[in-house]
């Protein structure tokens, strides 16, 4: 029942994208996509069981859930149809942590005030465990224009009960990173240019 009534949410921000032009037309799916975001924010925090529910509808409308391997995290993620050739996305991530389940919305990648494309995250989220903590592993990608785009790994814990989207655990060059990443040239598969040279702690 939750499936199909957010497939029916999610559905009119693909129709206002194809079918709807002219003046109007942004503000409507901005609109459109804020009603999803908050019925999926709603559900996902209201309702512990959506945390392993298959969605299959859902996925089928487009919307990517990416999982934990222990079934314990998900970043519910998709193309919010703002965008050209360059893609915008939003994200949803739910977790459970002692018998609670939490829903948020995830900050995006970059900026979107600097026109720079959130991210679209894998189907599988890997999990490594240290210091007596468990650290998930997130493959996400991004997609800037025709030609260009990358892919990246981030890194996500749960500190006092919240998620932690800001774990720096990579050790790079400059510093201490939460995330690293590699861009990738289509025209010129050949040239991909790592984003930095990145090591686990």
């Amino acid at each position: 029942m939750i499936d199909y009534e957010l497939v029916k949410y999610d559905s009119k921000i693909g129709y206002y994208s194809y079918y709807i032009s002219g003046n109007g037309r942004d503000d409507s799916i901005y609109r459109a996509d804020s009603v999803f975001k908050s019925k999926l924010l709603y559900y996902t925090s209201h309702v512990p069981s959506t945390l392993t529910q298959p969605f299959d509808s859902l996925k089928k409308s487009g919307v990517a859930i990416a999982t934990s391997v222990d079934g314990l995290f998900r970043i519910y993620n998709w193309d919010n149809e703002t965008g050209g050739t360059m893609r915008f996305y939003d994200n949803v991530f739910q977790y459970k942590n002692e018998g609670k389940v939490t829903s948020g919305i995830l900050p995006y990648c970059y900026s979107p005030e600097d026109d720079d494309p959130g991210c679209g995250y894998s189907d599988t989220i890997y999990m490594v465990k240290t210091n007596n903590k468990i650290y998930y592993i997130a493959i996400y990608y991004v997609i800037a224009s025709s030609r260009v785009s990358a892919k990246g790994v981030r890194f996500f814990t749960v500190d006092n009960g919240k998620m932690n989207d800001t774990v720096h655990l990579i050790r790079t060059k400059t510093g201490l990173t939460s995330h690293i990443e590699y861009e990738i040239d289509n025209n010129l598969r050949g040239s991909d240019k790592p984003g930095g040279d990145g090591n686990i702690l």
